[in-house]
């Protein structure tokens, strides 16, 4: 009879550090989950960031060449433009010039 207490007694205290030890790991174990389930998120949001950032200097790279190629192509036609009123210019100046030439050749 005393065996069987004590049998039940220990298979009892068995349990109880059994259940002791279960609840000390799942702790533990939740707690190094929960670490690297924060570690994960934070480099995901680190990434996510980056690419942002990325994605943003990219565009503005885009913008500011397509800027830059209208404004040459801008400033290249406003070129052609000025180019065609000097050569007016020094066409009409000439042929001032020559009006001048054959009137004081006249008189």
């Amino acid at each position: 009879w005393k065996r069987l207490q004590v049998t039940r007694e220990y298979r009892k205290m068995r349990r109880g550090f059994i259940r002791l030890q279960a609840t000390f790991r799942g702790r533990k174990v939740r707690k190094w989950f929960l670490r690297t389930r924060r570690r994960i998120m934070l480099f995901q949001c680190r990434c996510r960031g980056w690419t942002v950032r990325e994605n943003k200097r990219r565009r503005l790279k885009a913008i500011i060449s397509m800027q830059s190629l209208f404004r040459v192509k801008l400033a290249k036609k406003l070129l052609v433009k000025k180019r065609k009123e000097k050569k007016l210019r020094d066409e009409a100046e000439r042929l001032r010039k020559e009006e001048e030439e054959r009137l004081k050749k006249e008189k």
